[in-house]
């Protein structure tokens, strides 16, 4: 059934009353909005982090 709909793990979900005695459930944020977000906001911070900066940054962590 996840396979037909295309519901994955980590997918939220919305339940919704259709009738009498029938429940439907649908994707809270649909995948293609979630994409169409994760593109449109891709790489809009360069320079924030010069080179090297993570690594320092996970040094600290150690």
């Amino acid at each position: 059934m996840l396979e037909q709909t295309g519901v994955g793990p980590g997918d939220e979900l919305r339940v919704e009353v259709d009738g009498a005695g029938r429940i439907v459930l649908a994707r809270a944020v649909d995948r293609a909005d979630r994409l169409r977000a994760i593109e449109e906001t891709a790489g809009s911070m360069r320079g924030v982090w010069g080179p090297g900066s993570l690594d320092r940054l996970r040094d600290e962590w150690r």
